[in-house]
C-alpha cells in the first residue's frame, strides 16, 4: 500500500513531482505557499504568481543538485532569492519604496496587501522594509516571517553566517531609527520592531491570497 501524499516528506513529494505526478506538486505547493506570498507578494503583487510557478518549475528542474544536510525549506526558498533578484535585474524596476507603496492602490480588496493598507503601522513597517537595500530586506524577513535560523538564512542567501548576523543587526537599526518618530506607535526597540514585524508576517501569509488548487 503506498504511503499517502500529505505523509511524505518535501523531497519525497518534489522527485515524484518530477516523475509526473502533479497531485505531488499540489501538496508540495501548499505546503510552502505562504512562505513564497510573504517574499513575493508584497513585493510584485501583480507578478506573485508567476514568480512563484518560476520558483517551483526551478525546484523540479534542479531537484537532483539539493545539497545533503541542507533543510528543504531553506533551499527552496533560495531557489525564490534568485528568482527575486533576477526579476529585478531584468525589469529594472523603480526605486523599491515608491514600487512598494504604489503597490498598495494596485492590488484587490481580498489581497494581502489591501489588509495591510487597513493597518497604518503595518503599512509603515512595510514602507520602511522596502527602502532598505534588497541585502538587508531579505534576511530580516526570512528570521522573522519564516523563522529561520542564521545558519538556514546563510543558506538561502548564500553568504557566510556571520554576514547574516550582521546583515540584521543593520536592518534592524535602520528600521528602528526610521520608525522612531512621526509614527501613531512608534518604535523604540527592537521588542516592539519584532513585534510589529510578526504581526505583518500574519497578514502577508493570510489565507485571502490563495493558493491554486
Amino acid at each position: 500500500m503506498s504511503t499517502p501524499l500529505a505523509e511524505l516528506d518535501d523531497r519525497a513529494l518534489l522527485s515524484a513531482w518530477g516523475d509526473g505526478d502533479h497531485a505531488a506538486g499540489d501538496v508540495l505547493v501548499q505546503r510552502h505557499f505562504a512562505s513564497l506570498v510573504r517574499l513575493f507578494h508584497s513585493r510584485m503583487p501583480e507578478r506573485a504568481a508567476d514568480l512563484i510557478q518560476s520558483t517551483m518549475l526551478g525546484c523540479v528542474e534542479s531537484r537532483d543538485r539539493i545539497p545533503e544536510g541542507v533543510p528543504f525549506r531553506a533551499w527552496l526558498l533560495g531557489v525564490a532569492h534568485r528568482v527575486l533578484v533576477s526579476c529585478y535585474r531584468d525589469e529594472e524596476r523603480r526605486e523599491r519604496r515608491d514600487a512598494a507603496l504604489a503597490c498598495f492602490d494596485r492590488t484587490s480588496a481580498t489581497s494581502p496587501s489591501q489588509a495591510i493598507m487597513a493597518h497604518q503601522r503595518h503599512r509603515e513597517l512595510l514602507g520602511a522594509l522596502r527602502q532598505l537595500p534588497l541585502e538587508l530586506q531579505l534576511p530580516l524577513e526570512l528570521a522573522y516571517w519564516e523563522e529561520l535560523g542564521s545558519e538556514e538564512i546563510a543558506v538561502v542567501l548564500d553568504v557566510p553566517v556571520g554576514t547574516v548576523k550582521s546583515r540584521i543587526r543593520r536592518a534592524r537599526a535602520s528600521l528602528v531609527a526610521s520608525l522612531h518618530a512621526g509614527s501613531p506607535a512608534p518604535v523604540t526597540s527592537v521588542d516592539d520592531l519584532e513585534r510589529w514585524a510578526r504581526e505583518l508576517r500574519w497578514f502577508l501569509g493570510r489565507t485571502d491570497a490563495r493558493s491554486p488548487t
